[in-house]
């Protein structure tokens, strides 16, 4: 399983040994307890599983509830004997094996583990009141090895005091599959049912079931007591072999009940043209392919997300719907070092974009992993975590350790960083993190003053030949009051327990492009042009809008020894054209300095060793 970020704004990936996505199943009752089950961990006639080794809290969307006792049930409750009486397809009461999934309807804090069927019975003690049951089962084709899932919707109904309640669930009666057309052939890859239930309160538990193959669903009725929603997510990929390899990536609005035809259907006219070019390093392109991750991204939920191998360097045209109200798309981009390398290394990229990034009926391009891969605040559209935030006296100084030209990408490299992270304030240093990227201050003083970030890291063991280490050095004046707020959404570790929204620090960002370098991050020019745009830390748009006052280019061929300086011209706005002649032998991997300043005594220098390679010249 991979997961990328934590709690509400997490996506993460449900895989096998070839990197296919397992069906599985999401249970968050919001009680600090997450749990992720691949299916087969359930598959009959293997012992009860320890549900404990499937609970991954940071996928949880809200805290522990407090006093919880045996089995998630919280103390001082009265309790009654449920009992689940299961029947398979083949109608039999006793091989019957699945899972069943409570959500209590007075309050979902107060059960909060999910239940084995076994020999057709589930038998528990929870706090009586109000229930609903979401049970699954799934069967596995001998042949195939692909693997049906049955989910059975069991909207509402009360489990009593002093008796037993029993209640009784039929595989049989999941007679709905769950079916989407789209405007070219497409198979599926990966379908969600997510269900929400809402509790006589307002708080809300889910249930969402993923998997490769097909989903079979029983109608189900509006919630009697709370809330109830149905919503379906869809990826597929078009026919293997194709000269243009294309996907979907699908949402679909949300019902009140699980009605008796899942039928779902878009045209090319409500979708998105969203292609995305993969670029890579020149030592791993003969190696494994790189893989490509989507799946929708909300404030309130983690989220699936389903992943395709793609060739490297290559293509591939995702076909995105546009994401429902509060979700936004988020993308990733893998590739790691090649598995001769004595040391592994894997480069990993992510972004969270909202509807307005995929206008329908339009075409946007994206080239993942184009290099200079430097670190960077980033300047993001989407829900991430904060790199350089303020709450009071607490304050997160950091950045994404492995950014391509894109300025919203957030990225990192998985493996053993040798570097640091060294700060000062007014230049007696504060902190030193080894092998580092982040940081955070505590009981800071509370008056203006000078901070500055030093932070070196060295990729060269990977066995990676393009940007293989790189030496920032950024300054920023810091304002206890004054600085833009985190717009709501995004998240900050500073803020903790705090009612209060962090401020967003003054931080420089740069955005590197290197104009004609092919997949391999290769140059063909005798001139080489980078558009460097050089602004601010920001989210959604919200940032410092102090004016950049000037930068600078130069470039080294041998290795840093002595440097050359390009030609910068500003274009206005923090954009600014540098060329220089790419006057070094075939093969040579120049490195790259720039520096930059703004109005309001922020700065940065940036040293990128092997940022690019020189190829054969036109």
């Amino acid at each position: 399983m991979l997961v990328h970020g934590s709690g509400a704004h997490a996506g993460y990936s449900v895989l096998d040994a070839k990197g296919r996505p397992v069906p599985a199943v999401k249970y968050d009752v919001g009680a600090g307890h997450a749990y992720v089950i691949p299916l087969a961990a359930l598959a009959a006639g293997r012992p009860p599983i320890d549900m404990s080794k499937y609970d991954i809290p940071t996928l949880s969307s809200a805290a522990p509830a407090a006093a919880a006792g045996p089995n998630g049930a919280v103390a001082h409750y009265v309790m009654g004997i449920l009992q689940v009486n299961a029947t398979d397809l083949t109608g039999s009461t006793t091989t019957a094996s699945g899972s069943v999934f409570l959500v209590n309807t007075d309050s979902v804090t107060r059960w909060s583990t999910p239940m084995a069927i076994a020999s057709g019975v589930a038998r528990v003690a929870v706090p009586t009141g109000h229930y609903a049951a979401y049970t699954t089962f799934y069967e596995t084709n001998p042949t195939t090895g692909v693997v049906t899932t049955y989910l059975v919707a069991t909207q509402d109904f009360t489990v009593a005091p002093s008796v037993t309640t029993q209640l009784n669930v039929n595989e049989r009666t999941a007679t709905v599959p769950v079916t989407v057309a789209t405007p070219k052939p497409a198979t599926a890859d990966m379908a969600q049912v997510n269900l929400t239930r809402g509790d006589a309160a307002g708080l809300t538990g889910s249930v969402n079931l993923f998997g490769g193959g097909p989903i079979y669903v029983s109608p189900a009725p509006a919630a009697k007591v709370g809330s109830f929603a149905e919503q379906v997510d869809w990826a597929g990929v078009g026919p293997a072999g194709t000269s243009d390899q294309y996907r979907y990536d699908l949402m679909f609005p949300s019902a009140n009940h699980i009605d008796a035809k899942q039928v779902f259907s878009v045209a090319q006219s409500q979708l998105a043209t969203n292609r995305d070019v993969f670029d890579i390093d020149p030592a791993v392109a003969s190696g494994d392919s790189g893989t490509y991750e989507v799946g929708p991204v909300s404030a309130a939920a983690s989220a699936i997300e389903d992943s395709e191998s793609v060739p490297t360097p290559g293509t591939l045209t995702d076909y995105l719907s546009a994401p429902l109200p509060g979700y936004s798309w988020g993308q990733g981009y893998f590739y790691a070092s090649l598995p001769t390398n004595p040391v592994y290394g894997s480069v990993s990229l992510d972004t969270s974009n909202p509807a307005t990034a995929y206008p329908v009926g339009k075409t946007v391009t994206r080239t993942w992993g184009q290099g200079p891969l430097t670190p960077q605040v980033g300047q993001f559209k989407g829900a991430l975590p904060c790199n350089a935030c303020v709450d009071g006296t607490t304050m997160d100084l950091g950045l994404s350790p492995l950014d391509d030209t894109n300025p919203d990408s957030s990225g990192s490299i998985g493996g053993a960083v040798t570097g640091s992270l060294t700060v000062y304030r007014d230049g007696t240093q504060v902190a030193s993190v080894p092998n580092a990227a982040k940081t955070e201050l505590t009981g800071i003083t509370q008056q203006a003053g000078t901070y500055r970030m030093v932070l070196d890291q060295d990729l060269s063991a990977f066995g990676f030949t393009q940007s293989t280490s790189t030496h920032t050095d950024l300054s920023f004046r810091y304002q206890p009051t004054g600085n833009p707020t985190l717009p709501s959404g995004d998240t900050c570790s500073a803020q903790g327990t705090s009612t209060t929204r962090c401020q967003i620090l003054p931080l420089l960002n740069l955005s590197y492009a290197l104009q004609g370098t092919d997949g391999l991050n290769t140059s063909h020019s005798a001139v080489q042009t980078l558009d460097l745009t050089v602004g601010h830390q920001s989210y959604n748009g919200t940032g410092s809008t102090a004016a950049i006052t000037g930068a600078t280019v130069s470039v080294s061929y041998d290795a840093g020894k002595t440097w050359v300086a390009a030609t910068a011209v500003s274009t206005g706005g923090g954009h600014y054209k540098a060329t220089w002649p790419n006057n070094a032998a075939k093969g040579t991997t120049p490195w790259l300095k720039v520096t930059a300043t703004d109005a309001v005594a922020g700065s940065i220098s940036q040293t990128v060793a092997n940022a690019y390679t020189i190829g054969s010249l036109s």
